[in-house]
């Protein structure tokens, strides 16, 4: 899995001129796109794993009662 850091952002209002925080985090990659000159929030990394095979996404995509093995729904003893 690959790692991205994710941020709120700075950016100044097109229509007022106001600076103002953007209300989701994105990548540094979209913000500068979007936004050049944006400037990330102080404190508001994000770093989120990111799946990039099958594999990986199907094991980030089960349950945690599937990696471990137990039975999901009924108990094991109602069956």
């Amino acid at each position: 899995m690959r790692r991205v850091e994710y941020f709120n952002w700075w950016i100044t209002n097109e229509v007022t001129g106001r600076r103002v925080q953007t209300r989701y985090a994105m990548p540094v990659e979209v913000a500068m796109a979007q936004w050049p000159g944006a400037e990330p929030v102080e404190g508001s990394l994000d770093v989120r794993e990111i799946p990039e095979t099958d594999a990986e996404l199907a094991a980030a995509s089960t349950s945690a009662w599937q990696r471990r093995g137990l039975p999901m729904g009924r108990r094991a003893a109602d069956r």
